[in-house]
């Protein structure tokens, strides 16, 4: 029989319905190892326990009275802390944050709780959701569960730790520049950014309003689509959500994909890959070849401006987004990866080279060029944000005091300049990374 903690978000929902398991034992095993797991890997900035107590003591009273119940009754759910939580800190692992209480919950967060779901906590991640390490966090670095000395990914490093060390039945994050798929191949779990505007970022702290993106993080894709078809549909508080009909995402996933069109772009996507991960996305095409799917290579054009867009978009969003608040917080509580972000934004838009100015209209020929190359396939699969393997905490980046400090000095040097400040207006762009799974050694994974 499957351990209580290790129990997907399907698997919990249907033992919870038909009473082979009581949403109060579930709980009290998540919270159990959550108290002996979790102060290693620092994948919980806020354990929700006797919220999730309570709230799991009236789904059994629910289950046993015969009420309706929900697709997710009773199941545990963590959220990435940069979603709106009514009545419980919302810090966005950020020290300007560190004490905003919000007093309403994020959509996503009640679209869960009416399906029934139990929020069991918040979870870390990089800081501002501005980094790929998830190290740099003011509540300190989360650590990946198959190897504590390597990097969970990010930004929702959280997330994605606490979910293979079975720490939760499925979490949400965020993705604005592979933030949900990064951390999720790092630590061998599922994760899923969904179509832009198909779930509502109402409530969610921003990165770029222009590429964010709210979605599930799962240990299976059955658990992804059952968490996507809770979370999807229309929101008039978020205007870029899309009034368009949710479908059945659990009835498509017959593993039968006889006559999906799948292209793989390899310039730029398949370059500068270790081996190992060309050969994991190798094997990736036979398999969904051998289910029915046809695989071709294609060509995606100008993958290089794609992504100088993408960052260009990202930083000076990020930078008007946090503006006043960081000209007025004090220098140690600023958001070091913001600052960074910001200056660099400042910086380009002042450079006489800088393609800003050109970034709209090139962004759509660029579109159009992409939707003639999408023409032939029905999907498009890549291989390029997981070039290689996770790195050792060691390897990756951690700033010094100095060096977050000269990089806010520039920060307030930049915003003097007004070029951060005349950005008012949404501006939209696009991103392309995908990513491949490697696991590596089993640390706390017992």
């Amino acid at each position: 029989m499957t351990p209580a903690t290790r129990l997907g978000v399907a698997e919990a929902a249907s033992e919870i319905a038909k009473a082979r398991l009581s949403a109060t034992v579930l709980i009290d095993r998540l919270l159990e190892r959550i108290e002996a797991i979790d102060p290693t890997l620092n994948s919980y900035i806020t354990v929700m326990a006797d919220s999730a107590r309570e709230a799991a003591r009236e789904a059994d009273v629910a289950a046993r009275a015969g009420k309706p119940l929900g697709p997710l009754h009773g199941v545990p759910i963590a959220l990435k802390d940069l979603y709106a939580t009514k009545g419980v800190r919302t810090t966005f692992a950020c020290a300007a944050f560190a004490d905003w209480t919000p007093d309403y919950d994020a959509t996503v967060v009640t679209r869960l709780k009416r399906a029934g779901a139990i929020i069991l906590g918040k979870q870390n991640m990089h800081e501002a959701a501005a980094g790929s390490s998830s190290l740099v966090s003011h509540f300190g670095p989360v650590r990946n569960p198959w190897s504590v000395e390597h990097i969970a990914g990010g930004s929702s490093g959280g997330s994605a730790a606490a979910l293979a060390a079975g720490l939760a039945a499925g979490a949400l994050g965020s993705d604005t520049a592979m933030s949900i798929r990064q951390p999720a191949a790092y630590c061998g779990v599922v994760g899923l950014k969904p179509t832009f505007g198909r779930v509502s970022k109402h409530g969610a702290l921003t990165l770029s309003w222009s590429l964010d993106h709210a979605g599930p993080m799962t240990r299976s894709s059955r658990d992804a689509a059952l968490l996507l078809q809770a979370i999807a549909g229309f929101d008039p508080q978020d205007p870029s959500s899309a009034h368009i009909e949710v479908l059945d995402y659990l009835s498509a996933l017959t593993g039968d994909l006889t006559g999906l069109r799948i292209g793989a772009p390899r310039r730029h996507f398949f370059e500068q890959c270790s081996p190992a991960v060309i050969a994991a996305v190798e094997l990736a095409i036979e398999t969904l070849r051998r289910l029915g799917a046809t695989v071709s290579d294609c060509e995606l054009p100008d993958p290089e401006d794609t992504l100088m867009f993408g960052r260009a978009i990202l930083r000076i969003e990020a930078s008007a987004y946090h503006a006043e608040r960081l000209k007025r917080a004090a220098l140690n509580s600023a958001p070091f990866s913001i600052c960074r972000l910001s200056a660099f934004a400042a910086f380009s838009l002042r450079s006489s080279r800088a393609p800003w100015s050109r970034s709209t209209p090139s962004s759509r020929l660029l579109r159009r060029a992409r939707r003639s190359a999408s023409s032939k396939t029905s999907r498009l699969g890549r291989a390029h944000a997981c070039a290689t393997p996770c790195r050792s905490i060691s390897l990756a980046f951690q700033p010094s005091r100095s060096h977050a400090a000269s990089t806010r000095r520039a920060f307030r040097s930049a915003y003097r300049s007004s070029a951060i400040r005349s950005t008012q207006r949404p501006l939209y762009g696009s991103q392309m990374h995908t990513n491949v799974s490697l696991n590596g050694h089993a640390a706390v994974l017992h």
